[in-house]
This record gives structure tokens, sequence and C-alpha cells, in this order.
């Protein structure tokens, strides 16, 4: 993907930090402080792990919206848009997106298996919210074949 329009680059570059360093760090802090102690803080932390998923569950609609509608004139694909493939963005932006999405996984199933009856098994909730920014930044800002008439 090269991309000329720097508002269009910005945004992109904006959705690659919030997935891999806030959404990425967060989620692996606050599995550490769920997984070692105990109490009201582990609740809250459950909540936000809940309220993660329910803005990956938004942020994966919308993508899939913005790709049904780009998919009119522009032969989108489940690969490209979601998973950032089929050369939609450039090669290290995926390797970066998915990377944090496997990271965030990882961390997850650890933090469950080790406090499995708890709210902290909410954190494999999370790994959504990752995979719908990496869909929303290949159906917002990703390169696909014109449409064949």
């Amino acid at each position: 993907m090269t991309v000329t329009d720097p508002d269009i680059e910005a945004a992109g570059a904006g959705l690659l930090r919030t997935s891999t360093k806030v959404l990425t760090v967060g989620h692996a802090v606050l599995s550490i402080i769920a997984v070692a102690y105990e109490g009201v803080i582990r609740g809250v932390i459950g909540v936000v792990f809940v309220i993660a998923f329910g803005l990956g569950i938004v942020t994966c609609m919308a993508a899939f919206f913005k790709a049904a509608g780009r998919s009119r004139h522009e032969q989108v694909t489940v690969v490209g848009a979601f998973f950032l493939g089929d050369g939609a963005v450039p090669r290290s932006d995926q390797r970066l997106m998915i990377g944090a999405v496997f990271v965030q996984t990882i961390v997850a199933l650890v933090a469950a298996g080790a406090r499995p009856v708890s709210a902290v098994a909410f954190s494999v909730l999370v790994p959504l919210l990752g995979l719908g920014l990496a869909a929303q930044l290949g159906a917002r800002y990703g390169t696909f074949e014109p449409q064949k008439m």
C-alpha cells in the first residue's frame, strides 16, 4: 500500500499505535494485576475486559460495513480487509497488527490459565478489539484492485 495522502497515513499510523502499544501493553498490565491481586480490583478489570470485547464487536462490524461498501468498486477480500493480507497494507504493518493480536491472545490465554475461575478469564475476549482495529486499518486504508466489470 502506497499511501500518498498524509491524513490517511496519519490515521492508519494511529490505528497501528493504538493496537500495538496501548491495547497490547494495557492488556498485559491489567492481566498481570488481575492475576496478582484479588478482590474488587479483579472484578473491575474483568469489566474492562468485557468493555474491550464490546468495542471489538463494534469495530469489527464497522470494518465489515466499510469493506462491504468498498467492494462495489474494489475487489475487497476478507483476508485483505480483516487480516491485512493480499497486499492490502505493507507487509511491515501487517506483521505489526497481526503480531499484536497474537501477543494479546497469548497474554489472554496465560492469564486465563493462571486464574481460570475468576474475572481474569474474561481476558480471552480482549484480542477481538485488536482484530477489530486491524480490520479497520484494512477496510479503511487498504489497497485493493478495482472491481472488474
